[in-house]
């Protein structure tokens, strides 16, 4: 989904949430070192792809520039969250309206890190420590939740 479509996403959540209902999102976090060392970087270090999730890198002989191609399959990554665009995400959308809203697992920097255990019972997040460790207990997606 393309980045400028979610807040109204958000939106429409936060009305279909009934009062003390909980909305969990849970997207891949590009300050992952596991997804770091899987993605594709511009001139300015910026995240443009990644290799895991349907872009290939190319060099185009007109523009004379380094490029990524993307997937036609519709399942590559078009957008690499970070924990500063899910809070602007969050303040473009009338989600930001939520009663309560919790950061479980994400990376405020490149090196500091939350990992707070996930309550399961309600909803559960495969690609969240202790479930996934592949990042040696880092964690490997931005988990929040939003409660009406």
């Amino acid at each position: 989904m393309p980045y400028d479509k979610i807040p109204f996403v958000l939106d429409e959540i936060h009305r279909v949430l009934i009062p003390s209902g909980v909305f969990r999102l849970s997207v891949p976090d590009y300050r992952s070192p596991l997804l770091s060392k899987q993605s594709i970087y511009d001139s300015k270090s910026h995240v443009v792809g990644g290799l895991t999730t349907g872009a290939t890198a190319f060099y185009d002989s007109k523009s004379g520039e380094a490029k990524v191609r993307f997937k036609e399959d519709g399942k590559a990554h078009v957008w690499f969250p970070k924990y500063e665009l899910i809070l602007d995400l969050m303040m473009r959308s009338n989600i930001r309206n939520s009663e309560k809203i919790f950061f479980y697992q994400y990376f405020f920097d490149d090196a500091q890190f939350r990992v707070d255990p996930i309550p399961e019972n309600e909803m559960f997040v495969i690609r969240s420590v202790p479930n996934d460790m592949r990042a040696n207990g880092a964690p490997i997606s931005i988990v929040v939740d939003f409660v009406k």
